[in-house]
């Protein structure tokens, strides 16, 4: 489902075993998507490590994780 106009939104899906990204805008859908997956919190160590097996090393239930932000949006409404 896409997520209303201005948001950005990550959350798992029991459905489908894995998570959800909605967003109104695809180009940032996948900064998102990116974000969590494929960047290195440690590139100094040889042991490479993304955000959501970093938090889940440390003992964070992944299935609990929600995100939500909202553009900002001007004097109008618009965004």
């Amino acid at each position: 489902m896409p997520a209303k106009e201005g948001r950005l939104l990550l959350r798992w899906s029991n459905k489908e075993n894995d998570f959800l990204v909605s967003f109104s805008r695809s180009q940032d859908g996948g900064l998102l998507f990116m974000a969590l997956q494929h960047t290195s919190l440690y590139p100094d160590l040889d042991r490479k490590s993304d955000l959501l097996s970093e938090l889940e090393r440390r003992g964070y239930d992944l299935k609990t994780l929600r995100f939500s932000i909202d553009k900002k949006s001007d004097d109008t409404g618009n965004y």
